[in-house]
């Protein structure tokens, strides 16, 4: 299936996330902050991003910023739970202004990740 760089800041949830990702059978490579993310994006080629919004230092939008500005064409997939003050449409809004291709919520169903996925692969490889 798809190579997938996986983007979350809270341990347990960047495991469930990975766990899901295999599931579906894509390889996973694992980060929990955008810093690491961007190292790995200059080491290996990727498929897919999915990355969550809100994280310390470096945030999702950034990094989704940055991921467009230097490739276009890889799918972005954001996802959110919201975050304090912050309600969480305005969250899933700012990562689709950034760039994100799709935006999920957390909790992120596997169904739902798995059909984005195949939606923003499929439509890659067709264009």
């Amino acid at each position: 299936m798809a190579h997938v760089l996986l983007v979350e800041d809270i341990e347990d949830v960047l495991y469930i996330l990975g766990r899901m990702l295999q599931r579906l059978g894509h390889t996973v490579v694992k980060t929990s902050a955008a810093e690491q993310a961007l190292q790995a994006l200059r080491s290996e080629r990727f498929d897919a991003v999915v990355t969550d919004v809100w994280m310390p230092g470096t945030g999702g939008i950034a990094l989704i910023e940055a991921l467009k500005a230097d490739r276009p064409g890889l799918p972005v997939v954001a996802i959110s739970g919201g975050a304090p003050r912050r309600p969480l449409q305005r969250s899933l809004d700012s990562a689709r202004l950034a760039g994100a291709d799709a935006t999920l919520l957390k909790p992120v169903d596997r169904a739902e990740l798995g059909a984005t996925l195949d939606a923003l692969l499929g439509s890659r490889a067709a264009g």
